[in-house]
């Protein structure tokens, strides 16, 4: 599986990128009902925003048996409390 164009908008509509460099791996294997965690980190945050409106990324994922025919989904996750370490 692969994630792309890794986005937040804030409540005041601040759109951030992700910084690849401090998140985990943009291509994380995955296996059937195992969970996994992720951490994305994003550059120039400001003010640490108590909520986001908006979190949305890009997967491409490919099983071995098919791996010119991949699953494409745009996900966006709205309105997520955000605790900041």
């Amino acid at each position: 599986m692969s994630i792309t164009d890794v986005t937040i908008i804030d409540i005041e509509g601040n759109d951030y990128k992700i910084d690849f460099y401090k998140s985990s791996s943009p291509h994380p294997d995955l296996v059937l009902n195992v969970p996994i965690k992720l951490t994305f980190s994003f550059k120039d945050v400001k003010n640490e925003p108590l909520f986001l409106k908006l979190f949305r990324f890009k997967t491409n994922s490919n099983s071995e048996k098919s791996p010119l025919g991949g699953i494409r989904s745009n996900i966006e996750l709205r309105d997520i409390k955000v605790l900041w370490n």
